[in-house]
C-alpha cells in the first residue's frame, strides 16, 4: 500500500491543521477535476448514480453528452481559443521597466521530477524552462538587479531536490555569477511565492520588479501579488503555447488536450483563489 496518504496526514498534523496547510492540500486533490480525460468518465458516473435514483434515460443522456464532450475537446480549438486569451491578458513589461526595476523574479515550475534529479545527480528541467533561460539572460543584462527563484515543489509528496536548488546547480553550471542571486526554499504554490517573498529581507514589496513567470500563469499570479501589497510589479510572461492574434485549429487530440488541461487548471485556480479571498 502507498504511503503518500499517511505522509500527507502526517504534513497535516505537523503544520498544527492550519487553514494554509489545508487549503494547500484541498487546491491540489481538488484540481484532479482539472484533468479533461476525466470529465466524460465523471459524466457516465454521474448519469449512472442518476439513473438508480431517476431512471435509466438519465445514463442514456449522459452517454450523449459525453460523447459530444469528448468529441469537443478532441476537435474544436476551444483550448487555444482559451489559452490565448490568458496568455495575452497581462502586457509585457518593457526594457525601461526591467531597467527601472530593482529586482528579478523567477517563479519555480520549470524543473522536472526533483526525486529523479537528485537520485540521478543531474540537472532536470521541464517544459516551462524558458523561465530560467531568459531569467538569467535578463540578469545577464541587468545584473545590477537582485535575482530572486522562488519555489520548492508544487507535489503533494514533496520529494527530492528544490526548485531552487536544482536552479542553484543550473546557474553554477553556466557560471552565471551568484553575488546578487537569491533563493526561496519553501513555497509550494503561487501564494506561497509571493508571501515568501514579501519576507525576505532587504526586499520592499512597493519596490518596482519584475516577475516572469509562464504566460498561461501569468494573470493568476498577478492577482495573488497584488492582493498581497505588491504595488509596483511589471510582468514579464514566457512559456508562451499560442500565437497571438490566431487560434490554432489543429486535428491534434493531443495538443488540444494539453491546452484544455492548462486552461482547467488556470480556471480552477483562480475559483479557489477567489473563494478563498487571496485574490
Amino acid at each position: 500500500m502507498s504511503s503518500l496518504p499517511w505522509k500527507m496526514i502526517i504534513e497535516l498534523r505537523d503544520n498544527g491543521f492550519n487553514s494554509k496547510v489545508m487549503f494547500y492540500f484541498l487546491s491540489k486533490t481538488i484540481g484532479i477535476i482539472s484533468e479533461p480525460l476525466l470529465h466524460p468518465f465523471l459524466i457516465l458516473f454521474t448519469g449512472l448514480m442518476c439513473s438508480l435514483f431517476f431512471g435509466r434515460r438519465f445514463f442514456t443522456i449522459s452517454c450523449y453528452f459525453a460523447l459530444v464532450v469528448a468529441c469537443s475537446y478532441i476537435f474544436l480549438p476551444f483550448g487555444s481559443i482559451a489559452l490565448r486569451q490568458l496568455e495575452n491578458a497581462t502586457p509585457l513589461a518593457t526594457d525601461n521597466q526591467i531597467s527601472d526595476a530593482r529586482a528579478i523574479i523567477i517563479l519555480g515550475g520549470f524543473t522536472n521530477n526533483s526525486l529523479i534529479a537528485q537520485e540521478r545527480n543531474q540537472i532536470s528541467v521541464g517544459s516551462s524552462a524558458e523561465r530560467i533561460i531568459i531569467g538569467l539572460a535578463k540578469h545577464k543584462a541587468w545584473p545590477d538587479k537582485k535575482l530572486i527563484i522562488s519555489g520548492y515543489s508544487g507535489k503533494l509528496n514533496k520529494t527530492g531536490w528544490s526548485v531552487a536548488f536544482i536552479s542553484k546547480m543550473i546557474i553554477t553550471s553556466l557560471q552565471h555569477p551568484l553575488d546578487n542571486v537569491f533563493f526561496e526554499y519553501e513555497s509550494r504554490n503561487t501564494y506561497q511565492n509571493a508571501v515568501n517573498i514579501s519576507k525576505m529581507p532587504n526586499l520592499d514589496i512597493s519596490d518596482p520588479m519584475i516577475l516572469i513567470t509562464s504566460a498561461s500563469h501569468m494573470f493568476r499570479t498577478k492577482k495573488i501579488f497584488e492582493k498581497l501589497g505588491f504595488s509596483n510589479l511589471s510582468f514579464y510572461s514566457v512559456d508562451y503555447q499560442t500565437p497571438f492574434t490566431q487560434e490554432k485549429w489543429l486535428f491534434s487530440p493531443e495538443e488540444n488536450i494539453s491546452y484544455l488541461r492548462v486552461v482547467f487548471h488556470e480556471w480552477l485556480g483562480l475559483l479557489a483563489y477567489k473563494l478563498s479571498g487571496r485574490i
